[in-house]
């Protein structure tokens, strides 16, 4: 009987055991597909912000030019209006660019556009941080410790 009992319960441990086992692979494997999701969303996001901020000094150095072509000013804003899916987000960025594109240059309107670009760049920027998993404190403090270096 007891022979019965001991082998009944390794029984069960070992399928206890076995059944561990199973949860954390199953568990391993959605944390892995989740990283490289998560990977691959901050690296394409990277992306565009550098082609973002790659088109915006073509325009912004075609703009600052006294005689700007205006043709070039309009095929630059072509490509960067495309990299703009949800227009509606970015609508102040958009009728500043087209201001830009139309007229020469102000230094006012000069200002508007670089200071929508860099909170559309900024944006982005955070959110391929959160998506990384970089928490908003820690980001602040990194942030403040760079600049204190700075100092």
């Amino acid at each position: 009987m007891l022979e019965f009992i001991e082998g009944t319960l390794n029984n069960y441990f070992a399928l206890i055991g076995a059944a561990i086992a199973m949860i954390v692979s199953i568990i391993t494997l959605i944390e892995a597909r989740r990283k490289s999701i998560l990977t691959s969303i901050s690296s394409n996001r990277i992306v565009w912000i550098s082609e973002l901020r790659g088109l915006m000094q073509k325009f912004l150095k075609e703009y600052l030019k006294e005689e700007n072509n205006e043709y070039n000013l309009r095929v630059i804003r072509a490509k960067i209006e495309l990299y703009l899916i949800d227009a509606e987000s970015y609508n102040d960025f958009l009728i500043q660019l087209k201001k830009c594109s139309l007229s020469h240059f102000t230094e006012n309107d000069y200002e508007i556009l670089v200071k929508c670009t860099q909170d559309i760049l900024n944006s982005a920027w955070r959110k391929m941080k959160r998506e990384a998993g970089i928490k908003y404190g820690f980001d602040r403090r990194l942030t403040n410790k760079i600049i204190n270096e700075k100092n």
